[in-house]
């Protein structure tokens, strides 16, 4: 896996890359850990100065078009709107529209530096946008030297994300081991708990990644489960249709 992995796909490619790092790596007889990134409202903490000058010093953007981003991201306002009233218009120093054309690609190149802290042998990433997960694949004889590796690279993006004014948030930060279902009681013979500073990050036995559920062997069951959950609770809800609507109408929605 590379950072260049899925550039330019959406999400669906995105999840199909990481799904078959996990399984080619369980495939070879290795586990797999994988650490999932919190930052904390990281659309709202870019810097805008930061910003515009990672544009400029770090991608070449200047004259008109660095003038055009600078337009885009400053002079916007917030207001707090309460019971009692709503406040006078406060300037924003930070933070992209996340919902927006423009915020999306503004934070991937406020953070795009941060791939150099995470390259080497051991420990690999994937990012989509704010969505940052962390990757090393090991024999289960190997898991302490390189679950310090991993521990020291997570310290990192701590100290990067602090120095880019962005919040990472160790207590939500998820943790979880994949292996195969005969490796597993061997597994957890181990120490698999990060240790950072004064938090451990515990392991989890299945974890969310871009809209899917990922469990530790990799079977989708859980996955399977809920999305089957959720369709049956629509199904539900469109017997309240049938007197109202027509057949074919009723046939279109159940499909969909």
């Amino acid at each position: 896996m590379h950072k260049n992995s899925a550039r330019g796909l959406a999400t669906e490619t995105a999840i199909a890359v990481v799904h078959d790092y996990i399984v080619r790596a369980i495939d070879d007889d290795d586990v797999v850990a994988m650490v999932l990134l919190d930052l904390s409202a990281a659309f709202n903490t870019v810097d805008h100065n930061l910003m515009l000058d990672i544009l400029r010093d770090r991608f070449g953007v200047k004259d008109s078009a660095l003038k055009w981003f600078e337009s885009y991201l400053r002079g916007r306002t917030n207001v707090y709107s309460t019971a009692s009233g709503t406040s006078r218009p406060a300037v924003l120093a930070c933070g992209v529209p996340q919902c927006s054309v423009m915020g999306p690609i503004d934070f991937i190149a406020y953070i795009e530096e941060n791939v150099e802290n995470i390259d080497s042998k051991t420990v690999t990433h994937h990012f989509y946008a704010d969505d940052i997960q962390l990757f090393a694949k090991m024999q289960i004889a190997n898991i302490q030297p390189i679950k310090c590796e991993l521990e020291n690279t997570v310290s990192t993006q701590h100290c990067w994300c602090s120095s880019r004014r962005l919040r990472l948030n160790p207590v939500k930060t998820k943790l979880v081991w994949f292996s195969s279902s005969s490796k597993r009681s061997k597994l957890l013979n181990h120490d698999t708990t990060l240790h950072l500073n004064t938090v451990d990050i515990k392991p989890v036995d299945s974890v969310r990644v871009l809209g899917v559920q990922l469990d530790c062997e990799v079977n989708m069951r859980e996955h399977i489960s809920k999305i089957a959950s959720l369709c049956f609770f629509h199904l539900r809800r469109l017997r309240q249709l049938r007197q109202i609507v027509s057949r074919d109408v009723m046939m279109r929605l159940v499909c969909t």
